[in-house]
């Protein structure tokens, strides 16, 4: 379906629905496991962003952003990041197709905190995934439930996913009442 959607935009020249379509394959690339093709995706609907607006580009650095994060490459999500975040500086949506209608302050703390998720559960600092999420949530108003779900399962998961036992402690990786797996032994 994404193809021949794509084929239609690039047939009618129409440079926004080709961005448009490029991100959604480009983000489900990513989800399925293959960033690298969501790079890729990314990338080439920034071929030619200057029949792009400001917020189209900043959307699609997001992409790039999260691509670059599944593959652990810090320093390109972070110029990524740096980069969707000038362009947005820049958005003026009285320009953005209908696409984009709803790229606003909130999505775009969101779309872009969520690179930084991935570069915190990798090690490094969570505040800033922390932040941008939370701005996220704080933006969206009340009808925006599952987008602001989203945002407050992330750093949750940061707070769990990165719990270390106090020294001298051991970390219970078992519910109560678990037994643990013997391993079968070969038949013979």
């Amino acid at each position: 379906m994404y193809h021949f959607t794509l084929a239609c935009a690039e047939q009618a020249k129409d440079w926004p629905l080709r961005a448009e379509v490029l991100s959604s394959m480009a983000k489900q690339a990513i989800r399925t496991g293959q960033p690298d093709e969501g790079l890729t995706l990314a990338e080439q609907a920034l071929v030619r962003a200057d029949r792009l607006t400001a917020t189209d580009q900043a959307l699609l650095h997001t992409d790039r952003a999260r691509a670059l994060a599944k593959m652990r490459r810090v320093n390109g999500t972070l110029t990524a990041i740096g980069t969707a975040d000038e362009h947005f500086a820049h958005s003026a949506p009285d320009d953005d197709s209908p696409f984009v209608a709803c790229y606003d302050a909130a999505r775009h703390a969101q779309l872009s905190g969520q690179p930084l998720v991935d570069l915190a559960m990798l090690g490094r600092d969570p505040a800033q995934a922390t932040d941008r999420l939370t701005a996220a949530v704080a933006g969206y108003p009340g009808g925006h439930r599952r987008y602001r779900a989203i945002c407050l399962t992330k750093p949750a998961s940061l707070t769990y996913g990165h719990r270390r036992p106090a020294p001298g402690r051991r970390h219970r990786t078992r519910g109560p009442g678990h037994r643990r797996h013997r391993p079968l032994s070969p038949r013979r």
